[in-house]
């Protein structure tokens, strides 16, 4: 599973461009740990945790964190992603062959496109 992700200006240009290979047994097993409580709690929850992360991603980011912080934010954004489409009912087997793209944007929107290998 890779991430790739684009921080961008109040143009919607990039001004933070990164890539992480992701351990994708792991990330689906910390997901499927998260599942319960998202049952709990909603869809609408489950996707308002994705702007959330992405805007920690920005904070991290800005503030010239470390490589282990940038990675751990990352990962973070990522695993609110596969959590929400396996709520949403995308089966392990496509998560483990999907990769993502991030684009967060200035006022906080996160957009999510993705590929299968």
């Amino acid at each position: 599973m890779r991430c790739d992700i684009q921080l961008l200006d109040s143009e919607d240009k990039p001004w933070f461009v990164g890539e992480r290979e992701l351990p994708s047994e792991y990330m689906l097993k910390l997901a499927a740990d998260r599942l319960p409580m998202l049952r709990d709690k909603g869809a609408e929850f489950a996707q308002g945790a994705i702007p959330v992360f992405g805007a920690d991603l920005v904070k991290v980011v800005k503030a010239g964190s470390s490589e282990d912080d940038i990675d751990k934010a990352v990962i973070q954004l990522a695993l609110a992603a596969v959590t929400v489409e396996s709520f949403l009912g995308v089966n392990d087997a496509v998560l483990l062959k999907r990769n993502f793209s991030f684009a967060v944007y200035e006022n906080g929107a996160v957009k999510i496109d993705h590929t299968d290998i």
